[in-house]
C-alpha cells in the first residue's frame, strides 16, 4: 500500500447512533500479522518518535452511510497520541515537523467495512486493485490508500477494513444530471482505469 501502517483502532461514537453496540475495533494490515510488530508499548522511553505503523483513528458521528449495514462507508480522524505529544514536547518538535499527514488530526480518512466474512475477499481484492493496477493514479485519479485491515467482530466473524483518502460522499444525482466540470472529471478516471485494465467492467 501506499502507506506503511501495521494497526489501527477505530473509534466509533456508540452513544450517539441508536442500536450500534461497537466500542472500538483493534484491526490489523493483512499484510503485517506479527504480533510484536503491532503491540502497543506503555513506556514512554521506549516509544520510537518516528514511529508511525499505529494509527487510532475517531469515526465521524455524522454519516451518510447506514451504520447498520454489512458495508457501511464512514469518514475518520486521527486521534493525537499522548505519548507522541509527550517525546515531541521534549525535542520541541512543531506538529508538522513529526505527524505524516496520515496521522494528522485535519486528515480525513475513509473507511469501508466489511462485517460479513463472505463480503472480506471483495474488499480485499478492491484493496489490491488500489496497491497494483492504481498505484501510480493514487492521490491524482483515485484516492490514497492507506491500507487493508482485518480483525475479528463482536461476533467473531472476521471483518475487514479498506482505509482510503476521504474525497467526499457519493454522488447523490444520476451522471447526466451532474455538471459539466463533474462529468468531465469521473470521464477522465474512468479512461485512465480502462487503459490500465481493459478487461474491467467500466
Amino acid at each position: 500500500m501506499s502507506s506503511s501502517i501495521r494497526a489501527i483502532r477505530v473509534k466509533f461514537p456508540r452513544e450517539q447512533w441508536p442500536g450500534w453496540h461497537i466500542a472500538e475495533l483493534n484491526l490489523q494490515s493483512s499484510l503485517h500479522r506479527s504480533d510484536s510488530d503491532c503491540s502497543d508499548s506503555d513506556s514512554n522511553e521506549s516509544y520510537n518518535l518516528n514511529d508511525n505503523t499505529r494509527l487510532t483513528l475517531s469515526v465521524d458521528p455524522n454519516t451518510y452511510s447506514d451504520y447498520g449495514s454489512d458495508s457501511p462507508v464512514f469518514r475518520a480522524f486521527a486521534v493525537p497520541d499522548d505519548r507522541r505529544e509527550w517525546r515531541r514536547s521534549q525535542m520541541n518538535l512543531t506538529p508538522s515537523q513529526e505527524l505524516s499527514p496520515v496521522h494528522h488530526p485535519k486528515t480525513s480518512i475513509a473507511l469501508k467495512f466489511a462485517f460479513r466474512e463472505d463480503l472480506v475477499d471483495d474488499l480485499y481484492q478492491e484493496a489490491q486493485t488500489y496497491e497494483f493496477t492504481l498505484r501510480s493514479l493514487q492521490g491524482v485519479v483515485v484516492p490514497r490508500c492507506y491500507g487493508f485491515f482485518t480483525g475479528v467482530g463482536p461476533d467473531g466473524q472476521e471483518i475487514a477494513c479498506l482505509a482510503l483518502e476521504y474525497w467526499g460522499e457519493s454522488l447523490r444525482a444520476p451522471f447526466r444530471k451532474l455538471s459539466i466540470d463533474l462529468r468531465c472529471v469521473q470521464s477522465y478516471g474512468i479512461a485512465c482505469f480502462n487503459l490500465l485494465c481493459p478487461t474491467s467492467n467500466y
